[in-house]
């Protein structure tokens, strides 16, 4: 039996070219692949491949580019032969060959990040936004001196929320809920990075449009040229909000709003927004309403109602897991195997990026899952002391890969 590790476009091509006549199993790291077919090519569990790979018999193929792969499978450890393409020729490697994955690699992610700065700085200059690249200019000067230090991808304006939904931990948080303030906002501004692609996120654990000054705040970062994301249930976003903020994410690079869809309101305005969204003209802005899975039946239900039927294929509409915030939704928790913690940890967007999130109080985490922020790493007052464990914490134990890992 052949099992190709990694059932994508590469392992695909691995099947057709190197295995014409041979058995062949897939496996993927990617759970929801688990039990489907792939080409006419099972996708097996991992239980399964735990079991295959410990006879002689069978062989494996690594069926993926990524590194990522060749340190999973040192971490199965098989006792069957193992293969790898170079140079479009299969070869048999020693597990022990297999390199060893690298944690502490926050010096390499700070000079290519700030190499990325300084070249989007004249461009920046070019856009006339002067406030914007006297912004750039500072935090690349801060950044030369702090190298290795963790940047913010996400700000908590507030973790109250209007709703009480399954898939969320927000009503059991045991971290105090309040309203970030403009001491902690003004505090926060100087240590955000001018992101040209990326973007930095306005929510965590709460509904960004109950703050107060939302639309005070996310001017003051489109000035300094600061890309926006917003996601919310939309139950707020009345035509009134939805100009200002249509207005105020057009002035950035980048914009992503999400809408989910909790609540029927949270789909009838979705759709009102859809139609000033799409009479707007601006390419910088994406957005999208979130069918999740914990409701998705009652969701499509919702905008059938209001005459949307093609919601699979919709170009605004996307379809997403909901995932237990690292165990903190007690309903979906489960621990994993070591095995797949360590491959997650390895890939975890937040840790392997070392990037973290200011909450509303000023406290800095590494993970937004980690709603009861028991993996605190440092304060917005006290910044340059924020260090981030890439080892992992103990809510990675429980953590659902889709989201960290960009599966989704």
């Amino acid at each position: 039996m052949t099992i190709i590790v990694g059932a994508g476009q590469y392992g695909l091509w691995i099947k057709e070219k190197f295995c014409e006549f041979e058995q062949v199993l897939f496996y993927d790291n990617d759970r929801r692949k688990w039990g489907t077919y792939v080409a006419g090519t099972r996708v097996i569990s991992l239980e399964e491949l735990l079991k295959l790979v410990e006879s002689a018999e069978n062989k494996v193929i690594i069926g993926s580019r990524s590194l990522s792969v060749e340190y999973f499978v040192k971490d199965v450890l098989p006792k069957c032969p193992v293969y790898k393409v170079e140079n479009e020729i299969l070869r048999k490697v020693s597990v022990k060959d297999l390199v060893d994955f690298k944690f502490d690699n926050t010096k390499d992610i700070g000079e290519k990040n700030l190499e990325s700065y300084f070249r989007q700085l004249d461009k920046i200059k070019k856009s006339g936004n002067m406030k914007a690249y006297n912004h750039a200019s500072k935090y690349i000067e801060f950044k030369q001196k702090h190298i290795c230090l963790p940047e913010i991808y996400s700000i908590e304006f507030t973790n109250e929320c209007n709703l009480k939904c399954p898939n969320c931990p927000n009503e059991n948080m045991t971290f105090h809920k309040g309203f970030m303030t403009d001491e902690v906002f003004e505090a926060t501004l100087p240590y955000l990075p001018p992101y040209q692609e990326d973007t930095i996120s306005v929510h965590c654990m709460g509904e960004p449009l109950l703050h107060p000054k939302l639309i005070t705040y996310l001017n003051e970062l489109a000035d300094r040229g600061i890309n926006i994301c917003i996601s919310t249930n939309g139950i707020l976003l009345d035509e009134a909000l939805a100009r200002e903020l249509l207005s105020v994410l057009s002035r950035v690079n980048r914009a992503i709003l999400y809408i989910s869809f909790h609540t029927s309101k949270s789909v009838e305005n979705w759709l009102n927004f859809l139609k000033l969204y799409e009479g707007f003209g601006n390419g910088n802005i994406e957005f999208f309403g979130q069918v999740l899975e914990h409701n998705d039946k009652e969701a499509h239900k919702w905008l059938e109602k209001m005459g949307v039927t093609d919601f699979y294929n919709h170009p605004h509409i996307r379809h997403i897991t909901s995932h237990s915030f690292g165990g903190n939704v007690i309903s979906k928790r489960k621990e994993y195997m070591d095995i797949e913690v360590n491959n997650r940890i390895r890939n975890c967007y937040y840790l392997r990026n070392n990037k973290v999130a200011v909450l509303w109080d000023g406290s800095i985490k590494s993970c937004c899952y980690d709603s009861n922020a028991t993996q605190k790493c440092g304060s917005i007052f006290d910044f340059e002391r924020t260090q981030i464990n890439q080892m992992g914490y103990p809510l990675c134990k429980c953590c659902d890969p889709d989201w960290t890992t960009g599966w989704q």
